[in-house]
């Protein structure tokens, strides 16, 4: 038991679940261009109140299901890059496992750093195409930067134990005589 629970990276654990909340959040963002001029639209659409709330319901369903994606995408990144470093692969699955019931139940925070998040699109007006490309894209960076960049995995690897292999035993040649 302790040698599995030393196995687990506390960096890599926080580092990718951070990650992770970024290409959740990006996705969500980048799929509301799915039905962009409905959920956008400042005028009510000529439809009958109950189709308009089915509608508005179903879209969404759709951004938030979208969210789960980029969850699941973080996820194969994630693991990709612990099988890369021989990293334990478990970290990767307890990201997945910590952070799939806290976006299901948005507990994840996003109400709270929604504009902070959302800040580098604003130059483009609120809630136009440019303002959720550009926030998205900036997510997508961010929690690919986290992924990626060599330092950070540099600042990790420092977090893994690793077994000390123990040399074989040198076994001396037989002279032939």
């Amino acid at each position: 038991m302790t040698s599995f629970l030393s196995n687990l990276n506390i960096r890599q654990l926080i580092i990718h679940f951070i990650a992770s909340w970024f290409f959740i959040y990006a996705v969500h963002t980048l799929i509301t261009l799915f039905d962009f001029s409905f959920l956008y639209n400042d005028q009510v659409p000529l439809m009958s109140q109950l189709a308009v709330q089915e509608r508005y319901n179903r879209d969404l369903l759709i951004i938030n299901q979208a969210g789960i994606l980029g969850l699941l995408i973080a996820y194969v990144i994630s693991w990709r890059i612990s099988v890369k470093y021989d990293w334990f692969w478990l970290n990767s699955v307890i990201v997945l496992v910590v952070a799939f019931p806290l976006a299901i139940f948005d507990l994840l925070g996003w109400k709270f750093l929604r504009s902070v998040c959302m800040a580098p699109g604003y130059i483009f007006g609120v809630n136009s195409v440019l303002y959720l490309v550009i926030n998205g894209v900036f997510m997508l960076a961010v929690g690919a930067f986290l992924f990626y960049r060599k330092g950070i995995i540099a600042f990790i690897e420092k977090g893994v134990k690793r077994e000390k292999k123990v040399p074989t035993p040198r076994v001396p040649k037989a002279n032939k005589a």
